[in-house]
Order: structure tokens, then sequence, then C-alpha cells
């Protein structure tokens, strides 16, 4: 009876421990050091990284015909000059070579 006290004992210690720690709904959130030194972090952290990367890498993939403007955007797409002339009623002059 006594060992059964015991145990529920420290059952009951490592469970405060957890709880102290940081451990809620099964996932960690504390910034506890792993044995390698290295900071351990939370999956959501590792998630919103991962977010932003792909979000600079979409962003580093924008075709160069939407960054310019006017003419010469039309001459990156490669849309004859007579042609944007007439549909602009000649707003965009055409660059000097």
């Amino acid at each position: 009876m006594a060992e059964k006290k015991g145990e529920e004992r420290k059952e009951k210690k490592r469970e405060r421990e957890r709880k102290e720690k940081g451990w809620r709904k099964g996932r960690k959130i504390v910034q506890e050091r792993r044995w390698d030194g290295e900071r351990a972090e939370c999956w959501e952290e590792k998630e919103r990284k991962k977010k932003k990367k792909k979000e600079r890498d979409i962003r580093s993939e924008v075709p160069v015909s939407c960054l310019l403007q006017g003419s010469q955007r039309h001459e990156a797409k490669g849309t004859p000059p007579a042609m944007w002339k007439e549909r602009n009623g000649g707003r965009f002059r055409q660059l000097s070579h």
C-alpha cells in the first residue's frame, strides 16, 4: 500500500514538472535545451519559418514583364510596337535604341 502511494506521488510530481516545462495539449511549447545544446523549436515556429521561405521563393519568381512599365512592358511581352500604339492611342512612345 505504501509503495502504491509513493508511485502516485512520483507520478504527480512528474506531471507537475511536465506542466511547468510547458507541455500543453500534447505539444511542446517551451524552449528547452536538447542534448546537443541547440534550442528545440516548437513545431508551430518551424511551420511559420517554412511558410515565410515559400513566400520568399514565390516572390523571387516574378516575371520581368510584370516589373516593367509602359512601352518596356509591352516589348518584354513581345507585342509589336504598332499594336500597342494603336491600342493605347499612342500614349506609349517606342524606346529609342
